[in-house]
């Protein structure tokens, strides 16, 4: 075993024992330093004495070159930058040579958007056919037709709706308003969740109904 390899078991070692890394960060540690391990080999550097920042440029640049997303690159040099400072901080290396070299900017993969035929088959899954399913329905509604983020529908009060005028009050974040129209499919399935839904599922509470909140558990509760 070469120096540089019975340096990097070391460290590996290191971070088993005093940072207490999980087996799965540690086998990803050191996939991408045996990586480094070998392409360092290949460049005829087998002591972390001889690497230079020439050769860690070398290996990111073939990184790049493969097409390995940033986000790998990046996973793969924040374990090389961990390696030589724990080195430099052993006194195993003078200085650094991995100082100073910049990550490769991650870039941030958008969300696909579901087609329509999709957000049909969701709203349309549980079905309208039990209390379970006209809550579910009228959730999915909701939430698809006024923007509701999950903790202000769960949390939704029953004086927070005016069906009259088809319209629900939504708490935001920092406790902002906002009045949003529900619009005809969500007017009408929570109408029919609360019609015939919510009283099926406030049966079961045996006295402890919830009268506050619009969506019910099937023990009458707040979800």
């Amino acid at each position: 075993m070469s120096p540089l390899a019975e340096s990097l078991e070391d460290y590996l070692e290191h971070l088993a024992v005093e940072r207490g890394l999980s087996v799965n960060t540690l086998a990803a540690y050191r996939r991408d330093l045996v990586a480094l391990r070998d392409h360092l080999h290949e460049a005829g550097v087998e002591e972390v004495k001889a690497v230079h920042g020439r050769h860690l440029l070398g290996w990111l640049s073939s990184l790049a070159a493969s097409k390995v997303s940033a986000r790998t690159q990046a996973r793969k040099q924040v374990a090389m930058r961990g390696f030589f400072r724990w080195l430099r901080e052993e006194g195993s290396i003078e200085a650094d040579p991995a100082q100073g070299l910049r990550l490769p900017k991650a870039t941030r993969k958008l969300p696909e958007l579901l087609s329509r035929r999709e957000v049909v088959a969701i709203i349309e899954a549980p079905g309208v056919d039990t209390a379970l399913g006209l809550r579910d329905t009228a959730m999915l509604e909701m939430m698809y037709g006024t923007g509701a983020r999950v903790s202000e529908l769960v949390g939704l009060r029953l004086d927070q709706l005016h069906l009259d005028q088809g319209l629900v009050l939504l708490y935001g974040k920092g406790n902002k308003q906002r009045m949003v129209p529900l619009g005809d499919c969500a007017l009408v399935a929570t109408m029919a969740w609360l019609e015939s839904g919510r009283p099926t599922f406030a049966a079961e509470a045996k006295g402890r109904v919830d009268r506050v909140h619009v969506f019910l558990n099937r023990r009458g509760r707040p979800l």
